[in-house]
């Protein structure tokens, strides 16, 4: 007889395109070999392999690129056959191999051919971390424009990946115009019983090709430990593809961005994007404390007691195996739960194990399945909806696998993730239901049950690792069949979980398990974060009763979670018997209490549990079209040059020409590749070419004298002296031309207003108003009389210019009104003012077309700052057009 007691030998290797000092670039292989000489043999179940604690196949090929800079770690556990055990670690370094930042920016003057086509130089700067050389593209570009090409709604919904927005509100002009610049303020969406979200529904450009993309950019905050998403939903409506997430562990801001593919995403021209609070589910209250509900049994918690609940059976097998015509305790206990629901706004529902007794045995499978339809279908074996079915999650016991046979099949086939997939509870499956987890929300509360059936080895150890990981704002409830003793003591397996899962996850609250007839209640207590205090309690329970008369007698639990008192009731209840915590000395506590480990309370200070009101505030939403880009990836933006490419060093300029182009508004933007792939994409910038071939930031007129004045242009946008409008040095409107202009008390040197377009304007019309002689540096603002409403605020450039353009209010009165011109230094002093005539709304309310072209400008408060020749977009995002 030999005796294998020798562990496997373990060797890695990590290998990369280049190794520097500073750490390694572009593809990295990671390999592992495996030898147990003569011994026993390492299965391929027996090679569990991790980079950073997620699990990996090997060989595994990843990239500078999806890697972060800094330190990375590669494990492999090798168990062979015969239970010996080897585990290998390897550290390496990546550097940061995304490059810094890029620049981008146009001449100021352009040329204009005979043909009447322009061209102009565009130009931008990247640098690189590492000082690798970089591949600069150049494509055209467009801004959208909040409130004409992007709208916005918001809402809550029950299923965080529901494609239904319908009943979402739709944001005001007010409220649209606080999501133009990055400023603190925003819009607000909460939920207590629902999830909140925001909608945005982009409209691209009509042109707009299948290669493109729609780059967005989303700015807010949430509450602390909340987990926020952006999605972009699927041109065919059929779901939701994740375009970024971010858990937020602190209540501060952050921000969502990515690329959407136009040709898989755009219906109509129109790309429809959400950023959702949360996953999930969070069904709606059925009752609440203060509803006036029938008790169940005189002995029932009083429901004003609590807000929600938590059902909870284990070890069914003898009532499904129905030796003794007992099936019927299964029956009555899921009559139960579903008659109960409403009144004990039941949330979820939990098993840990022994479905059946016999896996072999196909009529056990057949009665367990019909117990369980209960929950899922009414009494004609019609399918419920989702708000009328009960979340309930399954895990295998040995009775269910065969005991050392660990034969999942069956189990499978009546209790698979087919059953469950559809749920928008169910999280995700581990071989076809071996273990799954479901996340719901109840009461301000973040759930997720991962349950992990019979024998759980170290691949079941690491997707449950992997899983929890993945949601560290959920109060995490382990589910197993077997796990703590009826003394409170824990196997050999179960210590294992103990010490891989439960002490390693800080979110992991309660552990519930079956398999040994018994009931008892197990606190441990960890320390996290490794100061030497305790930062967390765990809950363990063990409830299993089927060793009382006939398989247990139907008893089940019912977890009440009260808010008020920041407590949890777990009551110990038979359906069929009206009857509250079984009378059998085992179950009893340590001096013969009947209710010690039957009928007891915890506190949410124990469990770590803390409600909250889900909060969901966005403070500024940008979109732009690339033209040339395909994919859609965090890390890489597929482009061609369509206007041109250059390679360059680190920190050196490129500069391509732009030729072809009719006098008008466009945008540019460009790329930066390294030779490993790392990329940056830079803003769209948008300018004006006009007809004499000068190039404004921005949007602009194209005609250098129709918003000027007869004089020579200035480059900057700024108005010229005199022109069209012609001047008023007491402030009064003018009577030639197209507009109107004053200035202050201080003659010609005092800073001056005028109106482009006409001294008239209507409710809803967009005007623009030019600013000059002012002071290079100060802040100044605009304000509209006599209801005082501010319609601009300005930090001006070297030019001492300003151009203000805003949106009379929907609520202003008809009749005669005056703008009026301040600096911030010295809020009472008026500098200038400017009378205008409001007339009423006009159908449609159809804008203000001045001499800057029919472009439309959205909402109160749009303001551009144009100064030396350098365009500042403040406030909002204005269009760019293709």
């Amino acid at each position: 007889m030999s005796v294998d007691n020798t562990a496997p030998e373990v060797s890695l290797d990590v290998s990369s395109e280049n190794d520097t000092e500073l750490g390694m670039h572009g593809d990295i292989t990671l390999t592992a070999s495996i030898d147990d000489g003569s011994g026993s043999g390492v299965p391929d179940s027996g090679v569990v392999a991790e980079l950073d604690g997620v699990s990996i196949d090997v060989p595994y090929v990843t990239s500078t690129v999806d890697l972060a800079a800094g330190q990375h770690t590669f494990s492999v556990t090798a168990t062979d056959a015969a239970g010996n055990i080897q585990t290998v670690t390897q550290t390496f370094t990546t550097v940061d191999e995304e490059p810094d930042s890029i620049d981008v920016s146009v001449a100021s003057t352009g040329e204009i051919g005979d043909d009447g086509t322009g061209s102009v130089t565009v130009s931008a700067t990247a640098t690189d971390p590492t000082g690798d050389d970089l591949t600069v593209q150049f494509n055209e570009g467009t801004s959208l424009e909040l409130g004409t090409d992007v709208s916005v709604s918001s809402g809550e919904v029950n299923d965080a990946l529901s494609t239904d927005r319908s009943e979402g509100v739709s944001l005001t002009t007010e409220e649209l115009a606080d999501l133009g610049s990055t400023d603190g303020i925003g819009y607000t969406t909460t939920g207590s019983d629902a999830l909140p979200y925001q909608l945005f529904t982009v409209t691209v450009p009509e042109g707009t090709s299948d290669e493109d993309q729609v780059r967005v950019t989303w700015e807010g905050t949430s509450n602390a430990n909340a987990q926020v998403t952006l999605y972009a939903q699927l041109a065919d409506g059929s779901g939701w593809t994740q375009v970024d997430r971010q858990y937020n562990e602190d209540g501060t801001s952050f921000t969502l961005t990515g690329y959407v593919p136009v040709a898989d995403y755009a219906v109509d021209g129109v790309v429809t994007l959400v950023v959702q609070h949360s996953d999930g589910w969070s069904g709606e209250d059925t009752t609440t404390r203060d509803s006036e509900v029938e008790a169940y049994s005189d002995e029932a918690t009083d429901r004003s007691d609590y807000d929600f609940t938590i059902a909870w059976e284990s070890d069914t097998q003898y009532y499904n195996e129905d030796l003794s015509s007992n099936y019927y305790y299964l029956e009555d206990m899921n009559n139960f739960l579903m008659e109960e629901r409403e009144n004990l706004n039941l949330k979820y529902m939990l098993h840990t194990g022994d479905i059946v007794d016999d896996y072999d045995q196909t009529y056990e499978w057949e009665n367990a399945d019909q117990a369980y339809n209960i929950l899922e279908e009414d009494a004609d074996g019609n399918a419920l909806s989702v708000d009328e079915k009960l979340p309930y999650g399954v895990l295998a016991g040995n009775h269910d696998v065969g005991h050392l046979e660990d034969d999942f099949a069956t189990f499978g086939t009546y209790f698979g993730e087919d059953r469950y997939d559809d749920n928008p509870w169910y999280g995700g499956s581990y071989e076809n239901n071996r273990g799954h987890y479901d996340l719901f929300s109840a009461g301000g509360i973040d759930f997720m049950v991962v349950s992990m059936g019979w024998d759980p080895g170290e691949e079941e150890i690491a997707w449950m690792n992997e899983v929890i990981s993945a949601h560290p704002e959920r109060v995490v409830i382990l589910t197993f069949h077997e796990y703590m003793l009826t003394t409170g003591g824990l196997g050999p397996i179960p210590q294992t979980v103990y010490d891989e899962v439960v002490a390693t996850n800080s979110n992991v609250k309660m552990v519930l398990s079956g398999h040994y007839h018994d009931a008892y209640t197990r606190y441990d207590s960890f320390d996290d974060d490794g100061d030497g205090v305790d930062d967390r309690t765990v809950t363990s329970m063990l409830f299993d009763y089927q060793a009382l008369e006939s398989g247990g007698l139907g008893y089940l639990r019912l977890m009440h979670f009260d808010n008020e008192s920041e407590t949890m009731t777990v009551r110990t209840y038979s359906p069929t018997l009206d009857d509250f915590n079984a009378e059998d000395s085992s179950l009893y506590g340590p001096n013969g209490e009947v209710e010690t480990y039957q009928d007891f309370t915890i506190s949410y200070e124990t469990l770590g549990i803390s409600p909250q009101t889900k909060i969901l505030t966005t403070d500024a939403f940008s979109a732009d079209v690339l033209t040339n880009a395909a994919g859609i990836t965090d890390a890489e933006v597929e482009t061609s040059a369509g206007i041109g490419e250059v390679s360059v060093a680190s920190g050196e300029q490129a500069a391509v020409t732009w030729s072809g182009l009719e006098p008008g508004v466009y945008g540019v933007y460009a790329t930066a590749t390294d030779p490993y792939g790392a990329q940056i994409v830079s803003t769209v910038q948008t300018f004006t070419l006009r007809d004499d071939g000068s190039v404004v930031d921005g949007v602009a007129s194209t005609s250098t004298g129709s918003d000027d004045g007869d004089d020579e242009s200035s480059d900057n946008g700024g108005s010229s002296e005199g022109g069209d409008g012609g001047s008023s040095d007491n402030g009064g409107s003018s009577d030639e031309g197209d507009g109107g202009s004053s200035t202050g008390d201080d003659g010609d040197d005092a800073p001056t207003l005028t109106l482009l377009g006409g001294d008239t304007v209507r409710v809803g019309d967009t005007m623009t108003v030019t600013a000059e002689g002012l002071e290079p540096g100060a802040d100044y603002t605009l304000t509209l009389h006599s209801t005082p409403v501010v319609v601009g605020q300005v930090t001006v450039g070297d030019a001492g210019t300003a151009t203000f353009t805003f949106t009379i209010p929907s609520d202003t009165a008809v009749g005669d009104h005056t703008l009026q011109l301040t600096a911030d230094a010295e809020p009472s002093v008026v500098l200038a003012e400017l009378p205008i005539e409001v007339l009423a709304a006009s159908d449609g309310s159809s804008l203000l077309n001045s001499s800057a072209g029919s472009v439309a400008l959205w909402a109160l408060a749009g303001l551009v700052l144009l100064a030396g020749g350098t365009g500042v977009v403040l406030l909002a995002r204005r269009r760019a057009g293709l």
